[in-house]
């Protein structure tokens, strides 16, 4: 069964967006996903693919409703709800979860990773069971999958950013998030946290001068309209995860945790990691369009930002794993 984009759009303007299956009765559980992102987004489309399996696999005993554009809930907040229960699922970054389990912000440290097949190799060993182990015991979520969306990048409205020393004072919306809010102090830029959705205005009127983040993210913003320069800094990884309150997810039937768990590596993990990589690469191929593009001297922007990994590792103590990662 196909559904439109309109249809879909229609349906998500109420309570939230089921994906029906025919043949299935009433369902026996509901969980409710909460999310952030555009329909057009490679995030929400895999979350509507999630859903329509789900119902399949289960014989329609568990069925999935889809709230999309902070319909319920922003980023934080739908973390929060979803520790606590009012949520029953959400995507969010392992950077936001870094705010309650804070050695997390390791796997958002900038210049961590080298490059996407680098992520791909630490996704499939050690770090990674140390990521879903420490979400489950310090954030209370279940993680059924975690996908590669983005190296981040930045666009501005100012100038070309072709090293470190251009961006030395240039007003940078960025997430309320340490770790990033930390990355653009340690560049001497200045860091203003705005929510995402105030971003085109604060652009517009010169609150801020610049916005980083996946280009996917940039361009359905249409953030293109109000900047002129674009820089593929590729500073800091931009990741998904697919997450279930714990007690809720206990509560299903081991068949369903196993649906769950399965359909989160296929779906999430593995198929929007893949979709996600060729959607940026694209998207950024089309920034030449519309923008200025530069070269960047990255190596200017990794050394001024070394102290602060170096910093992070011994707060938190994340050495070991800060080895793992470059021996991967």
């Amino acid at each position: 069964m196909t559904i439109t984009r309109r249809q879909f759009l229609a349906s998500s303007l109420g309570a939230g967006a089921a994906i029906a299956v025919p043949g299935f009765g009433a369902a026996a559980q509901t969980l409710h996903l909460s999310h952030i992102f555009n329909l057009e987004d490679p995030k929400h489309l895999a979350a509507e693919q999630f859903v329509k399996r789900v119902a399949e696999a289960t014989g329609g005993e568990l069925i999935i409703k889809v709230h999309p554009l902070s319909q319920i809930a922003g980023l934080r907040d739908g973390v929060e709800g979803t520790r606590l229960g009012t949520i029953d699922m959400t995507m969010a970054d392992t950077a936001t979860l870094g705010s309650w389990a804070p050695e997390l912000g390791v796997w958002s440290l900038p210049f961590v990773f080298r490059d996407y097949d680098h992520v791909l190799k630490v996704m499939q060993g050690p770090v990674e069971a140390w990521r879903v182990d420490v979400i489950r015991k310090k954030v209370g979520l279940v993680s059924i999958g975690h996908a590669i969306t983005a190296f981040r990048v930045i666009i501005n409205s100012q100038r070309p950013l072709g090293s470190a020393a251009d961006i030395v004072g240039l007003k940078m919306r960025v997430p309320e998030i340490p770790v990033y809010v930390s990355t653009f102090r340690t560049l001497q830029a200045n860091p203003t946290p705005i929510p995402w959705g105030e971003t085109y205005s604060a652009l517009q009127t010169g609150t801020v001068e610049g916005v980083e983040s996946d280009p996917i993210g940039l361009s359905l913003a249409k953030f293109t309209e109000v900047t002129k320069f674009a820089s593929r800094t590729n500073h800091i990884l931009l990741d998904t995860g697919l997450l279930v309150n714990q007690g809720k997810f206990s509560r299903l039937s081991k068949k369903n945790q196993q649906v769950l768990a399965d359909l989160g590596q296929e779906l999430v993990s593995r198929d929007l990691s893949e979709k996600s990589i060729v959607m940026q690469n694209q998207t950024w191929d089309d920034f030449h369009k519309r923008l200025q593009v530069g070269e960047v001297d990255l190596s200017s922007f990794r050394e001024k930002l070394a102290p602060l990994v170096d910093e992070f590792s011994k707060k938190y103590g994340t050495q070991s794993i800060m080895g793992q990662i470059n021996a991967a």
